[in-house]
């Protein structure tokens, strides 16, 4: 038996993580370490048994299903080591079903932690229970089943299928004023407003028809105050479903810092993918609700790289800025085609990843009124920008999506716009007329262009170029990044926005990503033979690429033909691509990861981002994108944004990149803030192979003149 002896308060309390999941003992163990408690962990039940007659803990947490032994038998045993009341054991799990409540009580559970954890409120109860424990006092446990269940704070629902509530349980509130407002009979539409209360008897029929769990996530101000839930129903018997219902709202608060990350576009302050997806899910609703139709219309602009090698990187930021409040004020003129359900349009538009926007038009009549809004922004966004004396054009194009006519859902109304984005042919002079033989001769030059880029590529006109990437702290050049270019034989290099989106519609990114993949292998190779200090290859994979079947046998290909070692190899991957397939995704790149291979998230914090997406992923590496890096040292926002992405890669166990770099202001910040690497043209624009390998050397023996020559030849 293991006996609880008193507390030496000269050592640091024990506490036993148990849980099969790696990412969810990592959360919980940096909490109580910042806490200045000893931290064990188990991995399963009888793992932990062993753990527990060995250290002895001071407090158990404990999931609920794991293999081997799950957590409810292992409490058991544990009682029975030892039974004493002040040992406190605690569950953190995801089941929260009256079963599994009342045999955690049965079984000796001191309490109950519902998963997702809220980090404040399990830290503070730690610390009481242990407070209780090292006064030798008995943990409060609950007296009986009914007392524990009073003590979660979830809210628990009896519901027939017609909506009726035949048993409620849940703390004093608005929703129980509700409920007893409503008398004997109350029903789901006294509680909630109309909208809401469909979307949930839809998921009460469903439930019961499929016999499976549910999970619904939806928002509520009819308090005036905005609260967010989460709700999970069980099908019990034929015509009854157990609806837990748990408000996230203080979590959404704490994780406020790092959601902004997935909220807002740090460059044009507009929303950006996630929040315009949540915001188009809310819309859908209503739409669905009150038998109306919606318009997606997706922009995308061209000629940022022209800007971007013209005037610098500061430029396209305030190209976008400038698109963006034109986007604003086009949005708000939209009322003579349809009128807004919403009090304000922010929530209408956003920018997507790369140079993408979208806009949301409410109560469109039919397909011609959506086609006339979509022309009246686009003539607004294809007007010229101007910058001092200079002048800037960039070209736009849209792809318009109609609900309920085209796509019923989120995510197939957003393919049917991409679909219709990609089919449309390359974008018109701002000044010309749109008609049929203007049509027909922009078709004719898309062509072209595409014959034109086949032939470059099969005439090896594609090169690679070289962009270090360098150590914060040490200043060493860790490794490169493959940058495709095109040299075309009168014109020069040709920017990567005019031919690369060519490539990605017609599937020429296919042959050119297998061949920029075995020539960046091939030339890491070849920099080893003449005997370069070992540097790590990053090499960007396109969608197209990612999502072949044998993606993974091209990779050991080109590894193979090289004679290449994987882990000389780092595969960047936009985070939107990873998001479309989260399992399929997961499971490429963890083969990847055995293998050997680097695996990196790009331009982090520009797209879906999540929390409880990045944990399922075995990543190595996140990549601030440079909307973020551009704002330091000045702006206190980015250093915190920079900041938090750093924290959120380490505690992962990754490393953070900073793109963009451009100042030595942004290096010292980088590295005041940990960041591992960098890479921008404050070091060098991206090399030629042949000029590589003494820009290297030059820049190991610190000869600044010959660093600057090459910075200069590059540029």
């Amino acid at each position: 038996m293991v006996a609880q002896g008193p507390t030496d308060q000269d050592q640091p309390q024990q506490v036993l993580i148990v849980d099969d999941d790696e990412t969810a003992r990592l959360l919980l163990r940096e909490l109580l370490i910042a806490d200045g408690l000893t931290v064990i962990e188990a991995v399963d039940g009888a793992e932990a048994l062993q753990k527990f007659r060995e250290h002895q803990p001071d407090l158990v947490l404990m999931d609920v299903d794991m293999p081997a032994m799950d957590g409810l038998t292992a409490c058991v045993e544990m009682r029975a080591l030892d039974p004493s009341p002040g040992l406190p054991i605690v569950m953190v799990s995801g089941h929260q079903d009256a079963a599994t409540i009342n045999q955690a009580y049965a079984n000796g559970v001191t309490d109950f932690v519902l998963k997702p954890v809220n980090p404040a409120l399990l830290s503070n109860r730690i610390r009481g229970l242990l407070a209780q424990g090292a006064a030798g006092e008995p943990t409060d446990g609950p007296a009986d089943a009914s007392k524990l269940l009073g003590a979660i704070p979830d809210q628990l629902f009896s519901l027939e299928r017609c909506g009726k509530i035949l048993e409620y349980s849940g703390p004093t509130g608005p929703v129980r004023d509700r409920i007893e407002a409503a008398g004997d009979t109350p029903t789901v539409e006294a509680v909630w407003p109309a909208v809401v209360a469909e979307s949930l008897l839809g998921n009460v029929r469903r439930t019961l028809k499929t016999r499976n769990e549910a999970t619904w996530k939806f928002s509520d101000d009819s308090d005036g105050a905005c609260r967010h839930f989460e709700a999970r129903f069980l099908a019990q018997g034929r015509n009854r479903v157990l609806m837990v219902l748990r408000d996230v709202s203080s979590q959404a608060e704490s994780e406020a810092q790092i959601s902004r990350l997935g909220l807002i576009d740090d460059v044009t302050g507009l929303p950006n993918r996630l929040q315009f997806l949540r915001n188009l899910e809310n819309r859908l609703i209503e739409a669905r609700f009150r038998f109306r139709s919606i318009a997606l219309v997706l922009f995308d602009v061209r000629g940022l790289d022209r800007v971007r090698e013209g005037l610098g990187a500061d430029a396209v930021d305030r190209v976008l800025q400038q698109t963006a409040e034109r986007l604003r004020e086009s949005s708000r003129s939209a009322d003579a085609v349809a009128q807004s359900t919403t009090d304000t349009g922010s929530e209408a538009i956003a920018r997507l990843e790369g140079v993408g926007f979208a806009a949301i038009l409410d109560n469109v009549t039919d397909r011609e009124a959506a086609a006339s809004f979509s022309e009246r922004m686009l003539e607004s966004l294809n007007q010229p920008l101007s910058f001092g004396e200079h002048e800037v054009r960039c070209e736009v194009r849209s792809g318009v999506a109609i609900y309920p006519e085209e796509a019923g859902d989120v995510e197939s109304l957003l393919k049917a716009a991409e679909k219709k984005l990609a089919e449309l042919e390359l974008p018109q002079d701002a000044t010309a007329d749109d008609g049929p033989e203007r049509r027909a001769g922009s078709s004719r030059i898309r062509n072209d262009l595409l014959d034109e880029v086949s032939w470059a590529f099969e005439q090896q006109q594609f090169e690679l170029h070289y962009l270090p990437k360098v150590d914060t702290r040490s200043r060493d050049i860790q490794g490169v990044e493959a940058l495709l270019r095109w040299r075309h034989p009168l014109r020069g290099l040709v920017p990567l926005g005019e031919f690369f989106p060519l490539m990605q519609d017609s599937g020429l990114i296919v042959p050119v990503g297998d061949w920029v993949m075995q020539t960046a292998c091939d030339q890491l190779r070849a920099w080893d033979d003449d005997e370069l200090p070992p540097l790590l290859m990053a090499v960007n994979c396109s969608a197209q690429q990612f999502l072949l079947g044998d993606f993974i046998d091209r990779v050991i290909q080109a590894l193979e033909t090289s004679g290449l070692e994987p882990g000389r190899i780092e595969i960047e991957f936009d985070e939107n691509m990873l998001m479309r397939n989260l399992d399929e995704s997961a499971e490429k790149l963890r083969q990847l990861k055995e293998l050997g291979i680097g695996l990196a998230l790009d331009d982090f914090g520009t797209g879906f981002s999540s929390l409880r997406h990045l944990a399922r992923l075995p990543l190595d590496a996140l990549k601030i994108d440079r909307s973020f890096v551009s704002g330091l040292p000045q702006c206190a926002e980015s250093a915190a944004v920079c900041g938090a992405i750093i924290d959120l890669a380490h505690r992962f166990g990754m490393q953070a990149v900073a793109e963009g770099v451009e100042s030595d202001g942004q290096v010292a910040q980088l590295a005041e803030l940990g960041c591992d690497h960098m890479q921008g043209f404050l070091f060098t624009r991206p090399l030629q192979a042949a000029d590589l390998p003494r820009f290297v050397r030059a820049h190991r023996d610190t000869d600044t003149d010959a660093v600057g020559d090459l910075r200069a030849a590059a540029s």
